[in-house]
C-alpha cells in the first residue's frame, strides 16, 4: 500500500490480480473482496508479468463466495519503483500461496545490483592451496556452474545461482531480468606478494598481478558467452582495487589491466576499476585518482574500517588517539565521507 497503492481499496483485499490490455497497452488490474475491481495508483509501476493470470470473467462464480478462481493462478507480476523490481510471486497451488487471498505466495524485491567476490580481507587466504581454492570458486561463479551443498530444516539442498526471469512487458515484447546481481572481484592490493608463482631466480611475485590475470581469465567464459549465465551485460570485467595510497599506485593498476588486455587480445578499457578510498593519501588526492583511471571507474566506495587504521597507523606517533567508537564522530570522518561523494560527482 505504501510503494504501490491502488486507485481504491487496499492490497490486502485483492482477491485476483492479472494483466489487461487497453488498447495497444497492459494495466495491472485487480478484483477485490467485495467484487470491486481496481489498478495501481500509478499505472507505470506495472512493468509486465509471465504465466497463467486471469481475467476472472466465467472462473469465479462471484466474489464474495469464490475468494479464489477454479482454475489456480500461477505466475509472476512484476513492478517497477526507484529503478528496481518488485516480483509478485503466484501460485494458488504452493502452501503460502494456498492461504493467502491474492494467491500471492511470495515478494522477490531486487535490492543488490551488484556483489563482490573477494580474494582480499573478508575471506581467509593465507596460502596457495587456498587461494587456489578461491580462484576455483570464481571461475565456476563466471562460468555458471558454482553449487555449494548445505542441509536446511534437515533436507539436503543445493544452492545454485539464480537463472534469468523472463516476461512480457506492457507490450507483450519478451524480456528479462536477471536473476543476479553483477559479479565484481575484488583483487589483494599492490603491497602483497605470493610464492604461488615465482620468478625465474625465485622471487615472489605481486599477488595482484596473479589475481588480475587469473580473474580476467575466469571472466572469458563471461566475455565469450560459453559460460551457462550471463554475467556482464555490456561485455566487462569489474575488478575492485583496495588499499591504493594515491595516484600513482592507481595507475599501476591501470598499467596492469592494460597488460592482461593486451595478453589475451581484449579490447581497450574492458577491464573496469572499482576504486576503494580507504587510504589518507587516496582520500587527498581523490580527484587525481580517478583521473588516472577516468576511462575504467565504475564506483568509487568509501572503505571506512581501513581508513580509520590508516588514519591510526598516520597518526599515531604523535600520540594516543580516540577509541575506535568514537571515530566515526570525529570531523575528518565527516568530512571524508562527504568529500568521497562531492568529488565523485
Amino acid at each position: 500500500d505504501e510503494i504501490a497503492p491502488l486507485s481504491s481499496g487496499s492490497w490486502s483485499e485483492v482477491t485476483r490480480l492479472w494483466p489487461r490490455f487497453v488498447g495497444q497497452r497492459q494495466q495491472l488490474e485487480l478484483q477485490l473482496s467485495d467484487g470491486r475491481r481496481t489498478g495501481l495508483k500509478t499505472a507505470s509501476l506495472f512493468v509486465g508479468s509471465a504465466g497463467s493470470l486471469g481475467p476472472p470473467g466465467a472462473m469465479v462464480v462471484s466474489a464474495s463466495s469464490a475468494q479464489a478462481p477454479s482454475i489456480p493462478d500461477k505466475g509472476r507480476i512484476i513492478l517497477k519503483h526507484h529503478g528496481l523490481h518488485m516480483i509478485l510471486e503466484i501460485d494458488r497451488l504452493h502452501p503460502v500461496g494456498a492461504q493467502s487471498l491474492s494467491g500471492i505466495r511470495d515478494i522477490s524485491m531486487e535490492c543488490a545490483l551488484t556483489c563482490i567476490l573477494d580474494m582480499e580481507d573478508s575471506v581467509s587466504v593465507v596460502d596457495p592451496d587456498e587461494k587456489a581454492r578461491v580462484y576455483r570458486n570464481i571461475c565456476n561463479v563466471m562460468r555458471g556452474t558454482m553449487e555449494v551443498p548445505l542441509v536446511k530444516g534437515g533436507q539436503r539442498l543445493v544452492q545454485r545461482a539464480n537463472p534469468d526471469i523472463r516476461y512480457r512487458d506492457i507490450r507483450s515484447d519478451a524480456q528479462y531480468l536477471a536473476g543476479r546481481g553483477v559479479a565484481l572481484v575484488r583483487n589483494v592490493g599492490h603491497h602483497l606478494f605470493t610464492d604461488a608463482v615465482v620468478t625465474a631466480d625465485g622471487r615472489m611475485i605481486p599477488e595482484n598481478f596473479l589475481d588480475c590475470l587469473v580473474t580476467v581469465a575466469a571472466a572469458l567464459q563471461d566475455l565469450r558467452a560459453t559460460g551457462d549465465l550471463v554475467n556482464s551485460r555490456t561485455g566487462s570485467v569489474y575488478i575492485v582495487m583496495p588499499k591504493m595510497h594515491g595516484p600513482r599506485e592507481v595507475a599501476l593498476a591501470v598499467a596492469i589491466f592494460r597488460r592482461v588486455e593486451t595478453y589475451f587480445a581484449l579490447r581497450q578499457n574492458t577491464v573496469k576499476l572499482g576504486l576503494l578510498n580507504e587510504e589518507r593519501r587516496t582520500s587527498l588526492n581523490l580527484r587525481e585518482c580517478i583521473r588516472e583511471a577516468s576511462e575504467r571507474v565504475f564506483f568509487i566506495g568509501a572503505g571506512t574500517l581501513d581508513r580509520m587504521g590508516d588514519e591510526i597507523h598516520t597518526c599515531m606517533m604523535a600520540g594516543p588517539v580516540v577509541r575506535r567508537s568514537d571515530m566515526r564522530q570525529q570531523s575528518w570522518m565527516r568530512a571524508f565521507e562527504e568529500s568521497n561523494v562531492d568529488v565523485g560527482l
